[in-house]
């Protein structure tokens, strides 16, 4: 997961939803990346990419190395025919009218519909892993949750 400003706070919640349901997951802010963080990313990760324009530059930069590790890129994006997307191999697509902020500026309609399509991805990823309360080894591996309600609600 990665983004920048409430891009990158939305992946932040998606890559923790992601690993307390089952699917490994974690955060690169594209900053720290740069610095030596891109050690984390091996060439057969998957990275879901957050930005609503797709143009941002610290974004865009990570791109030529994502393609050299021959990292599958998905975009989740708010422009269709944006770098980001054309450099993508799937595109969720979260494009809105408009922000709900009466200046149309502040992230708002934008954060919540990359929240909602982020929750749809972790719900999908549950399903197709049959990740259920006590039997599936997702779940088995979720079991290191020790603390908060989830953990109480799967015994």
């Amino acid at each position: 997961m990665s983004g920048v400003g409430k891009s990158g706070l939305v992946g932040k919640k998606i890559a923790a939803t992601l690993t307390s349901t089952g699917t490994p997951g974690f955060f690169l802010h594209p900053a720290d990346a740069y610095h030596g963080d891109l050690g984390m990313v091996h060439p057969d990760d998957v990275l879901l990419i957050l930005s609503s324009s797709g143009e941002t530059d610290e974004i865009l930069r990570l791109l030529p190395f994502l393609k050299e590790n021959q990292n599958t890129i998905i975009a989740m994006c708010g422009n269709a025919q944006s770098t980001l997307v054309s450099c993508a191999h799937a595109f969720l697509n979260i494009t809105i009218e408009k922000e709900a902020c009466p200046l149309n500026l502040a992230p708002t309609s934008s954060t919540i519909a990359a929240m909602a399509m982020g929750d749809a991805l972790a719900i999908a990823l549950m399903k197709k892993k049959d990740f259920r309360r006590k039997t599936s080894p997702a779940s088995i591996r979720a079991a290191r949750w020790v603390g908060g309600w989830l953990p109480r609600y799967r015994r």
